[in-house]
């Protein structure tokens, strides 16, 4: 397979098993419990706008003012002061995060009440509360559902604010990560930061219904005419829920307005244009949003519900505590609960900046961060779910292209550092922009599954390509040696082993004939038909095939030591040969190749033969020249197979006969030598009986009894005609009967000698 389709599948893969991942419910979550973390901490703390300010209920400020630590039994009469106080220092708008369920001491109900009246900028919190509500179905099946109930403050109070409205989070210990704009479970109605933000934004509602007259004229004209009309008329939160649901049928108008606003951008004030996009991001997007925290709790400015008490009949310009009348101007103030310490804490949600401490963010602190995204238009946005699921298939198309095309190590480093700079490009998209790019998915899963899935690949064919060279070095040297090169070339050096070996020759004849008569490309399919045959009894007994040159081959067996086992194998192989060629050549009438074997055995240095960039691994010693020397013997005697002496001696489970003792060409010592016939078993009588004659007539030759031996070597020709041995020695009577050899000599033959 070729690395680009291998890079492509890898791609694939990863982009298939990616966008998998990416689309279950499980990988969502652990993207927003993980990869959302990751973003928060690699930003760190992120000021939050100055509008908006946390009037903290704790315990510092009960301890001030010598109260109880549960804020729910705090005199009403602080919360009048506290209004009137942040009415006179110019706050914009209030909104209690505190549920007032109960009635109070009626005076103080009363008091209360007539300060938020006064106001007219207070929203106080309700709660929503999830009830079953039994029901039957068509089928008159009894069932249950679940409906949105919301509980109002007390009648006084619910009376005199000028919005209500619910603020629903999660129980804890759950992680806090998005808030409700408008809540599903009660109609769509708008939320605390989104109604309290809508009133803070109503003095630039007059521009806004401008914008919406350029392109939405016929809902415009459905909209009130001025604040005071919302205000006296359908409220705020009515108003907020108009606007949301004209948003909802008609999606596309928000970027038109806000692409307006940056066309017209001269006719607005920087601030007065911050506003208008506030205005109109208000209602853009779905019902919930991703918080984008601050930091961890208390980022946004906190103020102790004391410090701001104590600015109610003060004349100074600045309190004891640093705090001067102005600083509430035109702020944005939440007024609930939030402890500076864990064990203060009594409601507390669990959140991507909670601290080791075990410090979460409170409830008023999770609506203040609502407000001034809305107020900045900068939450936390994740990309669509087609979009991240293209990002995730794009990513894992290109780690696969990475993987497949490069070496591993190459492949490794390019993506990790691509991996860095791709979370380097989402932390920095995360910073500016707020917008969420997926972390888990790409770096978690898909990232190490490719590479691992391209290491594994690449393990895979370099052992199929290892295997591969083995097995071809295993064709042209011994198992041993290959599994040495195997674990490195260290090993390849000149030198070798001297070892006990035994070495088998064989030489086709009329292979010059055949080169010559036949074109190359068929000679070789012939020879190689030919190799095929002889190699199979020698690979099938033990034995190596060390060299091949034309048409001769030379066999090995090495062993440590003279083995009685070794040599019987060898002469099992030579008969074996014989026979492989024998039916080489019935098969290839008009090509045969008679072939001579030799066999010699002795010590042997077996090793590396060579130098500078080329080896061979063959046997060196006069054995392995020996039995070359032993196989042309074969053409003076007309014999096929010939062994020495030393081959042969004690092996009694084979049939062979002595042929006497003779110089090889370009030797000067005499060795003895035997045809090896058959094994025993399977041996004729006639072959044994030739053999007993002939051993008779040799005896007779080497005692120099010419006429008992001619007599002897002329009767075995008379009963097989074909024993060419026979004629050989009976040629040699009549020579030495006419000319007889020297006084000492002892039945040596040298056919190199002149006649």
């Amino acid at each position: 397979m070729s690395r680009l389709a291998k890079a492509l599948i890898l791609g694939l893969l990863g982009s298939v098993l990616g966008a998998g991942l990416g689309l279950t419910r499980g990988s969502l979550d652990i993207e927003e419990d993980i990869g959302l973390t990751w973003l928060f901490k690699q930003r760190g703390v992120r000021a939050a706008p100055p509008e908006v300010v946390i009037i903290a209920m704790d315990k510092t400020s009960a301890d001030h003012l010598h109260l109880s630590n549960e804020p729910g039994e705090w005199s009403r009469i602080l919360h009048t002061r506290l209004v009137r106080n942040l009415s006179s220092a110019g706050a914009k708008v209030v909104a209690f995060d505190v549920l007032f369920k109960k009635a109070g001491l009626p005076h103080e109900d009363k008091a209360l009440a007539a300060a938020i009246k006064d106001a007219g900028n207070v929203i106080l919190f309700e709660q929503l509360k999830k009830e079953s509500r039994p029901v039957k179905d068509s089928l008159e099946i009894d069932d249950a559902i679940l409906i949105g109930k919301l509980i109002e403050p007390i009648p006084e109070l619910a009376g005199t604010a000028v919005a209500l409205a619910p603020f629903p989070l999660p129980k804890v210990p759950y992680k806090v990560s998005q808030y409700w704009k408008y809540s599903p479970d009660a109609g769509d109605v708008p939320t605390l930061p989104v109604v309290t933000m809508q009133y803070y934004l109503l003095d630039v509602y007059e521009e806004f219904l401008q914008l919406i007259k350029q392109h939405r004229p016929e809902y415009a004209a459905t909209l009130p005419r001025s604040r005071d009309e919302i205000l006296q008329g359908m409220g705020v939160v009515e108003f907020a829920r108009m606007l949301h649901r004209t948003f909802v049928l008609d999606p596309g108008i928000s970027n038109l307005l806000l692409e307006t606003l940056n066309k017209q951008s001269g006719r607005y004030s920087a601030t007065g244009k911050r506003v208008l996009e506030a205005f109109v991001a208000l209602y853009q997007g779905e019902r919930s949003q991703y918080l984008n925290f601050y930091g961890p709790p208390r980022s946004i400015t906190t103020i102790p519900y004391y410090q701001a008490l104590a600015l109610e009949d003060t004349q100074e310009t600045e309190s004891a505590q640093g705090i001067t009348r102005n600083f509430f101007r035109d702020k944005i103030v939440f007024i609930g609960e939030s402890a500076a310490f864990q064990w203060e804490q009594k409601d507390g949600f669990y959140s991507v900046f909670s601290q080791q401490s075990g410090l979460d963010i409170s409830g008023v602190e999770i609506a203040a961060t609502a407000a001034a995204n809305l107020l900045e238009n900068f939450p936390v946005k994740p990309l669509n779910i087609y979009t991240q699921v293209l990002l995730i298939i794009l990513w894992g198309l290109v780690l696969g292209l990475l993987c497949g095309l490069l070496p591993a190590i190459w492949a490794t480093l390019t993506v990790i550092l691509l991996s860095i700079t791709y979370f380097a490009i989402a932390a920095y998209q995360f910073n500016a922009m707020g917008l969420w790019l997926p972390l888990v998915v790409p770096l978690m899963f898909q990232m190490p599954l490719i590479l691992f899935a391209a290491v594994l690949w690449d393990y895979r064919d370099t052992n199929r390509e290892r295997r591969q060279v083995r097995q071809m070095f295993g064709y042209y040297l011994p198992q041993k040696v290959v599994d040495r090169l195997a674990r490195g070339i260290s090993h390849l050096k000149p030198g070798g082993q001297l070892v006990y070996g035994i070495c088998l020759a064989t030489d086709a004849e009329q292979y010059t004939a055949l080169s010559e008569n036949m074109p190359p490309e068929k000679l070789a399919d012939l020879m190689n038909e030919y190799y095929e045959a002889i190699f199979g009894p020698v690979r099938t007994h033990g034995g190596i095939i060390s060299d091949v040159k034309g048409d001769a081959m030379l066999a090995l067996w090495a062993s440590a030591t003279l083995d009685h086992r070794l040599r019987s194998q060898a002469c099992l192989a030579a008969l074996g040969v014989k026979h492989a060629v024998k039916e080489f050549n019935r098969e290839n009438p008009g090509y045969s190749l008679p072939t001579r074997i030799g066999m010699h055995c002795g010590s042997i240095l077996l090793g590396n033969v060579g130098a500078l960039d080329h080896y061979e691994y063959r046997a060196v010693g006069d054995i392995v020249n020996t039995s070359t020397r032993i196989e042309g013997m074969n053409k003076n005697l007309g014999t096929q197979l010939l062994v020495s002496e030393e081959i042969i001696e004690d092996l009694d489970e084979f049939l062979s006969r002595k042929l006497g003792k003779f110089i090889l060409t370009g030797k000067t010592n005499p060795i003895t030598l035997y045809e090896l016939i058959c094994e025993k078993e399977k041996a004729e009588d006639t072959l044994c009986q030739l053999c007993g004659k002939f051993e008779q007539a040799l005896r007779a030759f080497n005692n120099q009894e010419w006429d008992e031996a001619s007599a002897g070597f002329s009767g075995i020709i008379t009963t097989y005609q074909e024993d060419i041995p026979s004629r050989v020695y009976l040629a040699l009577c009549e020579q030495y009967r006419n000319v007889p050899p020297q006084s000492d000599w002892t039945g040596i033959v040298n056919f190199q000698q002149p006649k």
